[in-house]
């Protein structure tokens, strides 16, 4: 009988563990996805992630619904890719679907250097036909808005 008090506490004790840890992932998921301040954890793991050399500035919003990042700029193999401002807007709902569903894209001042490359070989048959191949995406994309400007 004491040991069945004693499983009986144990078990008590492990359920209590599981649901503290439980409730810990979800608050944690809800400050990641839901303010400002987890946004702009999940840029600087980005940040320290991404292969090349990623930077941003400023960062305003949420994970879960509408963000804007300032002063991008990403630099791999000679390539740099800067962005003045990037403002997204999107509905994360939509994965539950099967979709990536964003209302709004705005790009500003985006910036492309690529380093010079060699001109390429002459060639004297012709490259036709061209076959692509298919490509299937794992989730549906939709694209409401998409906005470009002074693209240099």
């Amino acid at each position: 009988m004491i040991w069945r008090a004693a499983f009986k506490q144990v078990l008590a004790g492990l359920l209590l563990i599981a649901l503290l840890l439980l409730l810990a992932v979800t608050g944690g998921v809800i400050y990641l996805g839901t303010t400002t301040q987890g946004l702009q954890l999940a840029v600087r793991w980005a940040e320290q992630l991404a292969p090349g050399e990623l930077k941003i500035g400023r960062v305003e919003g949420s994970l879960l619904d509408r963000m804007t990042l300032q002063d991008i700029h990403y630099h791999q193999d000679g390539q740099t890719l800067a962005l003045m401002r990037l403002h997204l807007a999107w509905s994360p709902a939509e994965l539950m679907n099967g979709a990536v569903h964003i209302q709004a894209l705005e790009l500003q001042q985006p910036t492309l250097s690529l380093p010079a490359s060699e001109p390429p070989p002459t060639r004297s048959a012709s490259p036709f036909p061209i076959s692509l191949p298919d490509i299937t995406l794992p989730l549906a994309l939709q694209v409401d808005d998409v906005q470009v400007k002074a693209f240099r």
